[in-house]
Order: C-alpha cells, then structure tokens, then sequence
C-alpha cells in the first residue's frame, strides 16, 4: 500500500465543485498552435559541391576518420568543395598491400552532394614509413600489387580519381618515384580516374617538373607559408 507523506498533496473535490472535464484531443487545433523554426542545419539542408569551372579554382578538401570535427566540417563546406581527399588507403608493407579504411557514411555524404572523390593513399603507418616506400619502389612485383590495390578500390567504391600521399621519399628513390607515377597513370587513365599527388617542395628527393607533367593536378604542401 503506497503512503501519501503529505496529504495537502492530494488533490480532492470539495462539495458544489465540478470535477475537470476530459475534453477530447484535437489534432488540427493543436497544430495551429505549432511554431516552426527555420533550421540551417547542413543534415536537414543538403547541399551540393562546387562545379568544376576552368575560370575557378579547385578546392579540395581532406577528410581523416579520426577527427570527430571532420565530417562536420565536411557538411558545413560541401558547397565550396570541388572535390573531396579522405585519409583512406593506408600503405601496409614494402609489398603493396593497402588497408581500406573508407567511411560508409562520408561516401554517402559525398555521393549525394556530387562531390567526387579522391581517395588518399599513404604510407603514413604510426609514422612515416620510408622502407616500405622504397621496397615497394625498388621490387616491380610490389609496384604492381599496389597499383593494382590502388584501382581495385577505386573501382570498388566507384571513386573519382587517387591522391598519393607518400612522404620521406629516399633520395636514391627520386627516378623509381617518377616511373612509378607513370606506371599508375598508365593504370588508371584508361577508366577515367584522376591522379593527383601531394608533393614537398623543399625536398630535392621529388622531381617536382616531371611529377607534374605526369599528374593530373599535383598539390604542393606549403603548410604555414602563408604568412
């Protein structure tokens, strides 16, 4: 049996007074009472990428899974975007061998703005990972694996183009990087997919002249030289 602690509580009718009425609901009546507040949320608002237009820039616009403020970021700017460069394909060994680590959701994201896709492959594996690099330079067997790892998801997630991200490039390795460059055009040109490459430029191990005669857009890495 329940206790009421406080009986001023409880509520009670009194003689002569009418118990309230069970007025029945009226949907129509309470929606007019509704106010709607306009919302610029980008989830609720889609929005769609920049055209490509030979009198504009490319923006491009890089994606990583690890930081949350990522993909807000990525809905906020869609609109200003021509393209989008996620942190996906990460080099595993001096074989050739990638991980995918795409983002189901970012891809839906991207597909429904037309935004197209440039998925960045890295040999950036708790740090930089230089002897991989050159095993995968120097053996033509590797090569081939990772370029052909390379169209193989690129294909599979139906994405516009690649772009290389392999850094502490060995100086011996300045001519193998340049072939190799060549060799993945070779691959991917045929499809219709872009090569585009993220170079130093203070770093004598790039032939920057000839890796930009190869690549489709090449994108120099002036990290805090803008001021």
């Amino acid at each position: 049996v329940a206790r009421v602690g406080n009986l001023a509580e409880v509520r009670s009718i009194i003689s002569g007074e009418n118990a309230a009425r069970n007025l029945p609901f009226s949907r129509e009546q309470e929606k007019a009472k509704l106010k709607y507040v306009r919302s610029a949320s980008p989830v609720i608002h889609q929005k769609t990428a920049a055209k490509v237009r030979d009198d504009q820039p490319l923006v491009f616009g890089y994606y990583v899974n690890w930081d949350p403020a990522s993909i807000v970021s990525l809905r906020i700017n869609l609109s200003r975007l021509t393209h989008l460069v996620p942190e996906w394909l990460v080099l595993q060994n001096g074989k050739g061998d990638l991980s995918d680590e795409s983002d189901a959701t970012v891809i839906k994201i991207a597909e429904d703005a037309h935004l197209p896709v440039l998925a960045m492959v890295t040999n950036f594996r708790d740090g930089w990972r230089a002897a991989d690099l050159h095993s995968v330079l120097t053996n033509p067997d590797h090569r081939a694996n990772l370029i052909d790892n390379i169209y193989s998801n690129l294909v599979e997630h139906k994405f516009a183009g690649v772009n290389l991200d392999f850094e502490q490039l060995p100086s011996r390795d300045r001519a193998r990087m340049v072939e190799f460059m060549q060799a993945l055009k070779a691959k991917l040109s045929p499809s219709g997919l872009l090569v585009t490459q993220a170079v130093p430029t203070d770093d004598e191990a790039y032939d920057l002249k000839r890796l930009a005669a190869i690549d489709d857009y090449i994108v120099p890495m002036v990290y805090d030289e803008h001021y």
